[in-house]
This record gives structure tokens, sequence and C-alpha cells, in this order.
């Protein structure tokens, strides 16, 4: 049976629960090593059975099994699986599927507990550590997430997907050198491996080294020209050089995932910063036809009208904008430069701070609002 985290959410029968749970994990810990920190554990546990027993003297013992038949789905499998536990309580298996229940309900102390449980009879099945990894990332914990793939690996060590895993990770927390590690670890399981050249590409992209990158990405494609992620990181570097090779590798990508809203940004970005702007209008137009509330679309639309000197276009758009993301405060700043423009300084004045409510480091907007006088 399930037992909620927050005591004050708890029925009368969930307490019955705890009891019986602090009881047999009591008797378990009595048999075996505890891995993990069994005395706060316990003291938690032994703090949330003194404060069920008060409320079950002092509350009804009316079963409420009927009520609790309304459960969720996910309630259910949880109170199947707690059964399944109490017949079979070293099954690691179980413990497994009822901490990815917690997890998915958002209750992650039962989740990280009943993970816990896995590794205590199960230490050595590398799919636990896997799945364990994305729970604590998750959880915003990036040192001990690595340290279960590579626990992972250590009991596989020939399984390409996670090293690259375990890269993705290592590029999220900045730490390229081991994350290129990883990777090429990887390759030298699987050699065709696109994900493990894609993600090199990146780091190299992110280290400033385009060739590497231009290398990596071009050799990702070929080992999977369906995947439109290298083409349109290929697409950006280009762009960066204005070069019109950029076109062609956002067009592969679209080609490739017709989808791929952000490389058509990216195409009409670049088309509008080598001043085609008939064409990025285009695209941006064609944008919005298919998603009215694209903000992206409209703020470049806008931001065209404004250089083109359409400031009541560009005053309509940005309007839009506001509505669409009230809390972004490039839309602000913008607008207060087409008010600017039209010489309303009082409006310029209010929409350049409003952006630097939303940010207070805007430094183009903190110029532009000295300015006005």
């Amino acid at each position: 049976m399930r037992c909620k985290s927050t005591i004050i959410f708890l029925n009368k029968y969930d307490y019955f629960c705890v009891l019986i749970n602090w009881f047999f994990l009591s008797y378990i810990s009595s048999l075996i090593i505890e891995p993990f920190n069994t005395k706060r554990y316990m003291m938690k546990n032994w703090i949330l059975v003194c404060i069920s027993t008060v409320l079950i003297f002092f509350g009804s013992c009316k079963n409420e099994s009927k009520e609790r038949k309304n459960n969720t789905n996910s309630n259910r499998l949880i109170d199947v699986l707690s059964d399944s536990i109490e017949q079979n309580p070293r099954n690691a298996a179980l413990y497994f599927h009822r901490a990815k229940l917690y997890w998915k309900d958002s209750d992650n102390e039962l989740a990280l507990q009943d993970f816990y449980s896995v590794f205590r009879y199960d230490s050595v099945n590398p799919s636990y550590y896997d799945v364990f990894s994305d729970f604590l990332i998750e959880n915003g914990n990036l040192e001990k997430s690595i340290t279960a793939m590579q626990m992972a690996i250590n009991l596989k060590p020939m399984n390409t997907d996670y090293y690259i895993k375990a890269g993705k990770l290592c590029i999220y927390g900045k730490q390229y050198q081991k994350a290129i590690e990883y990777l090429n670890s990887g390759l030298r399981y699987d050699q065709q491996n696109p994900e493990a050249y894609f993600y090199k590409g990146y780091l190299y992209k992110e280290s400033n080294n385009m060739d590497k990158a231009i290398s990596n990405f071009q050799t990702s494609i070929e080992q999977d020209p369906t995947w439109d992620a290298p083409y349109e990181q290929l697409g950006d570097i280009y762009a960066l050089k204005k070069n019109d090779l950029a076109i062609t590798y956002y067009d592969n990508a679209i080609k490739a995932n017709p989808k791929n809203e952000s490389a058509l940004l990216s195409k009409a970005y670049f088309f509008k910063s080598t001043n085609r702007l008939a064409q990025a209008e285009s695209i941006y137009n064609d944008l919005i036809n298919k998603s009215p509330q694209n903000w992206d679309a409209i703020y470049n639309l806008a931001v065209i009208a404004y250089e083109l000197k359409d400031y009541q276009k560009s005053k309509k758009q940005l309007t839009i904008c506001t509505k669409i993301d009230p809390a972004n405060p490039l839309s602000y700043y913008m607008l207060g430069k087409v008010f600017k423009a039209l010489g309303d300084k009082k409006q310029a004045k209010s929409s350049f701070e409003q952006a630097l409510i939303f940010d207070p480091k805007m430094s183009e907007a903190k110029k532009e609002l000295a300015s006005i006088k």
C-alpha cells in the first residue's frame, strides 16, 4: 500500500501502512548491513511512526479501502508492487519498478529509498544504474548521475550507449575533456555510431575548433544521412562564416525532418543577417501561418519591420509578442526602440523599464533608458 511522503496528506489506512512498513524495514536492517545511511533513514521513519501513532489513536478506525479504489492507475500499480514486495522483500526488480512509479508521481524521496533498496539486493545490473542516472540528473545531481553511468559502464564496458550518455552528461556539466574521453571510448566498440561523432562535433564547436567540428558532423552524417541534427549544426557553423553552404545544410536538415522548426528559423535568420529580407520574411510568415503563436517568427518580423522603418507594423507585432510571452524582455526592449523612433519618450521609457524588470542585467536597455531625457 502506498504511503504519502507528507504526513498531512495521509489517510488513516496509510498510517497503519507506515507502522507495518517501518517494523518490516527494521527487521530487514537487522539482518543486512545497510550500504546507505541507515541511521538517518531509520530516525526519519521513527519520527513518522510517532506522528502516525498519535494520529491513529485520535482518529477513526474505519476502513477506507473502498475510497482508495478510486486512486489513479499508477497508485494501484504501486499498491500491487507493495504487496509483492511484502511477499518478496529481496526482489530488486520489484523495488525498481516501484521506484519508477514513485518518480513518475514526483514522490522523489520514496523513489530514492526504493532505488537504494534496488542496489542493496542487486548491485550488478547495469540497467538499474542507467535509469538511476536519469533520476539523479532530473533532480539536479549531475556528479552522482555521471558516477551512476560509470557504474553501468564498469558492469557492461562494451555498451557504446552508456559511454555516449556519460559523455552527454559531461557536456552538460561543461567537463569537455572528460566528455571526449567517454565518446572516444564508445567509438572503440562502435566505430560507426553517429551520435558519438555528433557530440564530438558539438564539443569541438563549443571549443571553437570549427575544422574538427565540421569533420565530426560530416562523419555523423555519413553514418546516418537521415538524422537532421548534424545538418543543422553544420548550417549554424557556415552561417557564422556568412557562407551560403549554410542554406544547403539547413535545407538538408528540413528534408530529413520537415518538422524541424529550429532549422527553419535559423535559415530565416541567416537570410536576415545577410540582408535578404524578402526570403527571411517569407519563411517567418510560413511559420506563423502554421503556428500563429510562434514568438520567434513574429519577433523577427518585427525587427525586420523596424529596420525598414515601418514602425507601426513593428509595434503591432511586438505587442503580439508581449501577449504570447509576457515575461520576455526582448519584446519590451524592441518596443522601447520603436516608441523612441516614433518620438514617444514616455512609452519608450516605460518599455525599457519593463525589459529591465524581467532582465535587470540587460545592458542595452540600460543604455537606451539612460539616453532618454
